[in-house]
């Protein structure tokens, strides 16, 4: 389906907003569904395609989780210009949605709650990038929301110089590990690059 930017309000979105089809043009999933497939999109076969919110993420985070997905499809671009990838979408889901769910529940507080506060999203930092694609992937999904509006996103993001200062700390912790388990990723997907942000302070 298609959507008004002039009108858009991500707290209205219809729920039977069509998310994706099949190449006959059979609807496979709207925004009401906790599944959502995306395989008809994927430029590979070896891609998942599944947003699994039912399974990945915590009953009382998944409307936080629907909103930030449909963001990332709606206003994502990699760097040609053109909608994230369906991989691109799947790290992202993976790598930053998803233990950000895990650790909101720790803390008892919703998912949007750890992205509008420094020290939350220090800690997760801290105890949840434990590998060099979720730590990159929070970098892009950090300046993703940055360049959107506040008022689209309906969180009060604001960005943190310490913030991406701890990225780069612990991508350098784990910088050993980099060549073993890590290096397609960085090279193979439409993420910004994290040091990108720190001209701009």
């Amino acid at each position: 389906d298609s959507i008004s930017m002039d009108a858009f309000d991500i707290n209205k979105i219809r729920q039977d907003f069509v998310i994706s089809r099949d190449k006959n043009g059979k609807v496979l999933s709207s925004y009401k569904d906790n599944v959502w497939n995306l395989k008809t999109y994927a430029s590979n076969p070896s891609q998942h395609g599944i947003i699994d919110f039912e399974n990945r993420i915590k009953s009382s985070n998944i409307s936080d989780a629907k909103k930030l997905m449909f963001l990332l499809i709606v206003f994502g671009s990699g760097r040609n210009g053109s909608q994230y990838s369906i991989e691109t979408l799947g790290h992202y889901f993976n790598d930053v949605i998803v233990p950000l769910s895990d650790f909101s529940i720790k803390l008892n507080k919703y998912i949007n709650e750890i992205i509008e506060n420094e020290n939350y999203l220090g800690e997760y930092i801290r105890g949840y990038c434990t590998t060099r694609s979720k730590n990159q992937s929070l970098s892009s999904f950090l300046i993703f929301l940055d360049r959107l509006s506040n008022k689209t996103t309906n969180i009060n993001y604001k960005r943190s110089k310490s913030i991406f200062i701890q990225i780069k700390q612990k991508r350098d912790e784990l910088a050993p590990s980099f060549f073993i388990s890590d290096s397609f990723f960085l090279f193979s997907h439409d993420f910004a690059v994290p040091d990108d942000v720190f001209g701009s302070f």
